[in-house]
């Protein structure tokens, strides 16, 4: 296994470092080229969709289903979902980016239950891959419709091969961004739920918690915002250039067992504050593996408090 790692001498310890594009794929996902007619969302979720019947969704255990059928998946990702392989059921789970509550001072990582969903039936599978922007301008009344949109194809469906597979998705979006959090599993959107995959390679090495608790702190959070991007978007170029600290079994473990935990009490309870309780933690471990002295930890947390003043108390 051949990767750039570069070695740094800070405070007299040896670091480790590698960029996120070494050891993951970063990946986008799908444009339908019509939300308006694809996409359903909870109620309390923004946008224009209609609202979800929770019981037309499938559920976890089918997911999980199409996850150890390769052929399933297969046909899935092709053809989209027949009305008689689950009851029915053609609605799943959307990764399309996660509200923060900033408010109350929490930020939408490490776990988050999607508020959005796509109706993946074979028949708008099949409407997606052969709508143009001509037909769908004239799908909505519209009366200007240049030629040059009776061959564009609306939709986008890169990467097919990352589809209903674990990962990180993340919101590159927006003051706060990006945030990370585990994906649904299913299919992930272009812009607000581009995706991380742990490279097979890395696997026995890494998982995805050691790299939420890494992505998720204030460190990286300060170096893609300094360095590698400072505008309100976060790009997938941006998040491959991240720099990962390959740091001893103990220490992955230590931060492991703490977004464990966080992730644990947010499926309990979806507004847990974790910042004011593991954050702290897992920062703080971040800060040493990475070979920060008191004076650059001083200068991230006061960067931190004057950037994001409503997420620290």
């Amino acid at each position: 296994m051949e990767v750039n790692v570069r070695k740094f001498l800070l405070n007299k310890s040896e670091i480790n470092i590698i960029s996120l594009e070494e050891i993951a794929e970063v990946r986008a996902g799908i444009s339908t080229g019509d939300n308006n007619f694809y996409l359903l969302k909870k109620k309390e979720a923004l946008g224009p969709y209609k609202i979800v019947n929770l019981k037309d969704v499938i559920s976890e255990k089918e997911i999980e289903q199409i996850h150890s059928d390769k052929k399933l998946r297969d046909s899935i990702i092709q053809s989209g979902i027949s009305k008689e392989m689950f009851d029915g059921k053609t609605i799943l789970p959307y990764d399309k980016g996660g509200s923060s509550d900033i408010e109350s001072g929490r930020l939408s990582n490490y776990f988050a239950p999607t508020k959005f969903y796509i109706n993946w039936s074979e028949e708008n599978l099949q409407r997606m891959k052969t709508l143009t922007i001509a037909d769908r301008k004239r799908f909505y009344k519209q009366k200007t419709i240049p030629k040059s949109d009776e061959k564009k194809l609306a939709f986008i469906y890169p990467n097919k091969e990352y589809f209903f597979r674990e990962a990180i998705t993340f919101s590159g979006v927006g003051l706060y961004s990006p945030t990370y959090r585990l994906s649904s599993g299913t299919l992930f959107e272009q812009k607000a739920g581009s995706s991380i995959f742990i490279k097979k390679s890395w696997e026995k090495t890494l998982n995805y918690e050691f790299l939420m608790g890494i992505l998720c702190s204030k460190l990286i959070k300060y170096i893609q915002r300094n360095f590698i991007n400072n505008t309100v978007n976060f790009f997938v170029s941006d998040v491959k250039k991240t720099p990962i600290s390959i740091c001893g079994k103990n220490e992955r473990n230590e931060i492991v067992k703490l977004v464990t935990e966080i992730i644990k009490k947010q499926k309990t309870n979806e507004e847990y504050s974790y910042q004011n309780s593991e954050q702290i933690e897992i920062d703080s471990i971040i800060y040493e593996i990475y070979g920060l002295n008191d004076e650059l930890i001083k200068e991230i947390e006061n960067w931190f408090k004057r950037k994001f003043p409503k997420l620290v108390k």
